[in-house]
């Protein structure tokens, strides 16, 4: 249950009270909805053919942005506390192909340098998010 209101001076501070708790929660749903992209991110290293174990170190790249009028972001752009997860970017976002040309002879052939195939974490994460949010808003909302 919510707070019961007894008199009009209690509605000013119970929509402050009401907000407090309704960002205490979005920040805990984003909090477990990373943590549901990292275990993604991480199950994807099939997709790649010599994936490395600091493949899962780079799970650490998924971050939360701030808090920001009832805003939060959650992002695979990397975090500067920790090194090289500025690389988790180019899994989550995949690469194109890149080509060399190579001159055989009179001819230059181009040949491929290959390409990193997308990890699908950020979306897969996405998918049961809003189900996520509204039971910790509810949660916090009904106590």
């Amino acid at each position: 249950m919510g707070k019961l209101i007894y008199s009009t001076t209690d509605l000013e501070t119970a929509s402050a009270e009401v907000l407090e708790d309704v960002d205490s929660a979005l920040v805990a749903a984003a909090y477990r909805i990373r943590d549901n992209m990292r275990a993604s991110f991480i199950s994807g290293s099939s997709l790649y053919k010599r994936s490395t174990p600091g493949y899962a170190g780079l799970a650490d790249g998924i971050v939360l942005g701030k808090l920001d009028n009832s805003k939060i972001t959650i992002h695979a752009m990397g975090d500067k506390s920790v090194p090289a997860t500025w690389k988790t970017r180019l899994f989550v976002g995949g690469t194109t192909e890149r080509t060399q040309t190579k001159r055989q002879g009179k001819s230059i052939k181009p040949y491929s340098k290959g390409y990193i195939r997308a990890n699908e974490a950020i979306d897969k994460g996405l998918a049961g998010a809003q189900n996520i949010l509204e039971s910790y808003i509810n949660t916090a909302l009904n106590g």
